[in-house]
């Protein structure tokens, strides 16, 4: 969305931009220059996942404790085949800058601190697998100390949650993850009503796909806080 971003910004208008921003180092220096010169103009990227009601309640129990902190990201992210606009890295960044970036941001946000260096391997090369880079693993090292792993993976089954996330900090481990057994819901049902029925079949699949993960992103996340009791078995506290 460079192109667009650029435009707005030089005719003088507050930006909110889907991700990702752009798809080239290059591209990012420009905008960055542009915002720099017009500090009155607000420049925002649509990293939703910092905004929702549990991610919220899980940074407010993070601040509370001055150490690092290891995150585990799971992203059970569903297969997509190899001549899908998504998997082209000249047209939307490919999965990972055009989907996996919301992790890498929401970790960025958890942890507070600027991320100062990142490692990332794909499955290895084999006949049976057309595209790899979808199936990543990513590191991250936080200048506070904190790690964090993203687990991109495309080669999961969908009955499986879509999101997971873990924090492991002083003697505690914090959860969040999804509940699938809501989605098959009335609230779902009338998500489909909304959904056009003109287009191919793909296209209506595709929105129903959205509506699906925005009711599972809004409804039904679950934030477990467990602590090692002094017995040595956990104990956990659902908090919503």
């Amino acid at each position: 969305h460079a192109a667009q971003v650029l435009d707005a910004l030089r005719a003088g208008k507050h930006v909110f931009c889907e991700k990702p921003l752009c798809l080239a180092l290059d591209e990012l220096a420009e905008i960055e220059a542009e915002k720099a010169a017009r500090p009155e103009q607000q420049l925002m990227i649509g990293f939703n996942r910092r905004f929702a009601p549990h991610i919220v309640q899980m940074k407010g129990l993070l601040d509370k404790i001055d150490q690092p902190k290891t995150f585990i990201m799971t992203i059970n992210a569903g297969d997509i085949p190899a001549d899908h606009w998504a998997q082209d890295p000249e047209v939307g960044g490919g999965r990972i800058v055009g989907e996996g970036c919301h992790f890498i941001d929401l970790l960025r946000h958890l942890v507070g601190a600027p991320i100062v260096a990142h490692h990332a391997v794909s499955l290895g090369e084999h006949p049976a697998i057309a595209i790899r880079e979808d199936k990543a693993v990513i590191t991250l090292q936080f200048a506070d100390g904190s790690i964090g792993v993203v687990n991109y993976l495309a080669n999961g089954h969908s009955s499986v949650a879509k999101e997971r996330l873990e924090v492991f900090a002083a003697g505690r481990v914090l959860q969040l993850k999804e509940d699938l057994g809501l989605l098959d819901d009335p609230m779902l049902d009338a998500a489909r009503e909304l959904i056009p029925t003109v287009g191919q079949p793909s296209d209506r699949e595709v929105a129903a796909s959205i509506a699906r993960e925005s009711l599972v992103l809004l409804r039904n996340r679950k934030v477990l806080w467990e602590s090692t009791g002094g017995n040595g078995y956990g104990t956990g506290e659902v908090l919503s």
